[in-house]
């Protein structure tokens, strides 16, 4: 084969390079604008998120790669063959993809250090990255190779060697797929599990759950199986969050909402997993995979979790009041045969929450300010003053984002649970 022209094509690239960083930026803080505006905290999710939405920037980038690479070759005289195909356009648009992707890691790296986030965010980000990766070059290799294929057939077909080749050249290149770079397989995708528990997920939890996981990837071992590997895992999981509802290492709540590390942020990252289908926009579930999380929390396996964890919490509920029941009545001087001194106080029975305390001592640790702890949370002042001096009880949102802004300004990971401590 003949020399490839790089500085022409090079120059050809010049401009698309510009509208990919132009139009990159764009995107992360259209992601970042929509992170802030729906309140779940800037985690292990918002940096999937900004991954997705760099990939399908790069995507669209590569289309001018394709571009470039046929124009310049064409340029010469050249003809579109399977060697031009295989050796000079499959190469480069690799080469992008590499150069793409390793941006990207590098700006999430930098991201988690600017911004404090730990491992436990920083790496299922990266592994939700490379699996992206590998399907893209999967994508882009399928339809490359299939229009290699097709045009050693025409030559085939066609009396005239060189002359029906030079005939193709003029063909327009297959077009990709609405939603994504390339054609889709056609073999079942293999299943795939996360390599990291959610955010906020008991770590004592991982082991059985990862066990559980690895078993239900044997059972249903292809991505068209999604639907009843969720249901089989949601029943699997539910004794376990039921103890920890019971110990109190988890809240009801926290094992059904979005965001506090219970079976609704491990049914979403079972779906990004396995969600090979077309994303729309800047969200990092395709519409068959959002519809396959509307079928899995209206199944019966959804019902009987949402119902144990419920009888769990109410169980622990009773089983405290009990406790501090007859803890205040063996400590009352009526139970103890003594008469109270005049003006004697008796304590109350409700139990008073450590969170202000809690929050007042992490603040002081981060060397805030009271102000400051309003800004760096989002929180306005008069909530925060609430919380710390008045002991009122924040929402569960409100106490995700107090611990998310400890967790950055320390280094180290701080739970909504420990806040309750």
């Amino acid at each position: 084969m003949k020399l490839f022209d790089e500085r022409l094509f090079s120059l050809k690239l010049r401009e698309p390079s510009k509208r990919l960083h132009r139009e990159r930026e764009r995107r992360l803080r259209q992601v970042d604008f929509d992170q802030r505006k729906i309140n779940q905290g800037f985690g292990a999710a918002w940096m999937a998120k900004r991954a997705d939405a760099s990939i399908e920037v790069l995507c669209e980038y590569l289309e001018a790669v394709d571009k470039a690479c046929r124009e310049t070759w064409v340029a010469d005289g050249s003809a579109i063959t399977p060697d031009f195909i295989r050796k000079v356009l499959i190469p480069r648009v690799f080469s992008a993809i590499a150069s793409g992707t390793g941006s990207i890691h590098h700006e999430l790296q930098l991201l988690a250090n600017r911004t404090r986030i730990g491992e436990t965010d920083l790496t299922p980000a990266l592994h939700h990255l490379a699996h992206k990766k590998n399907e893209l070059e999967g994508d882009v290799s399928t339809r490359y190779e299939i229009e290699a294929i097709e045009l050693a057939k025409q030559v085939e077909r066609n009396v005239g060697g060189i002359n029906a080749v030079r005939t193709v050249t003029a063909a327009p290149p297959p077009p990709a797929s609405v939603g994504g770079f390339g054609l889709a397989s056609y073999r079942p995708e293999p299943t795939e599990i996360p390599p990291n528990p959610p955010g906020y997920f008991p770590s004592d939890l991982w082991p059985q759950t990862n066990v559980i996981l690895l078993e239900a990837q044997r059972k249903f071992p292809h991505q068209t199986q999604t639907l009843e590997l969720c249901r089989h895992i949601t029943t699997e999981m539910t004794p376990l969050f039921c103890e920890a509802v019971k110990t109190g290492k988890m809240t009801a709540s926290a094992v059904l909402s979005k965001g506090l590390g219970g079976m609704e942020d491990l049914l979403h990252s079972l779906l990004v997993y396995n969600d090979d289908s077309p994303k729309s926009g800047l969200s990092n579930l395709s519409d068959e995979a959002y519809r396959l999380g509307k079928k899995v929390r209206q199944s019966d396996e959804w019902l009987a979790l949402s119902k144990a964890v419920t009888d769990a919490h109410v169980a622990r509920r009773t089983e405290g009041d009990r406790l501090r029941t007859g803890a205040n009545q063996a400590e009352s001087p009526v139970a103890q045969n003594i008469a109270p001194t005049p003006g004697q106080v008796y304590k109350s029975t409700s139990r008073v929450t450590a969170i202000g305390p809690n929050i007042d001592r992490l603040r002081k640790e981060c060397g805030w300010s009271l102000d400051q702890l309003a800004k760096e949370t989002g929180i306005d002042k008069k909530s925060v003053l609430s919380h710390v001096n008045k002991g009122v009880r924040p929402i569960p949102r409100i106490l995700m984002e107090y611990a998310q802004a400890f967790s950055r300004a320390l280094g180290r990971k701080i739970t909504a649970p420990e806040l309750e401590k």
